[in-house]
């Protein structure tokens, strides 16, 4: 082998080593933590109580979130979801006013209903993308 030849063969193993190492940091990019929180508003009014979820889409790494929503405000911080792409299925509740006891001995329970149309919860079509850090995803539903 010429000197030449030893020569554009070191630039091809550069080349493809430089290539390779590009794909891998692509790769690795969307293994970066994340936390999300913000407000849920439904006809401009904060839901009281209620329940957000995060499930994850299109190959994003983890398991996704699921959290309360308390005057109008949810934060998911303390389990790591990864940044990436998310469906998000909301719920909201209200008391019906009606208490019953589930069972002899079992404390009186208050009954709920989730108000919230279908659109928002199991036939969610609400999506996100979260970014490596801290995120704000603000949800303002109306009909």
């Amino acid at each position: 082998m010429t000197h030449q030849d030893r020569q554009q063969s070191n630039c091809r193993v550069s080349m493809i080593c430089g290539l390779l190492m590009s794909m891998v940091a692509g790769c690795g990019s969307g293994n970066q933590p994340c936390t999300v929180e913000g407000s849920v508003t439904y006809k401009s009014k904060p839901i009281e109580k209620g329940a957000i979820r995060f499930v994850t889409e299109d190959g994003t790494p983890g398991e996704g979130d699921l959290g309360p929503i308390t005057n109008g405000r949810y934060s998911l911080t303390k389990k790591q979801m990864m940044a990436g792409k998310y469906l998000v299925m909301i719920s909201a509740f209200q008391d019906t006013g009606r208490r019953f006891i589930p069972e002899p001995g079992a404390p009186e329970v208050v009954e709920e209903r989730q108000y919230l149309p279908k659109k928002f919860n199991s036939s969610s079509k609400l999506k996100v993308s979260l970014k490596g850090g801290a995120n704000t995803e603000d949800f303002n539903l109306t009909d």
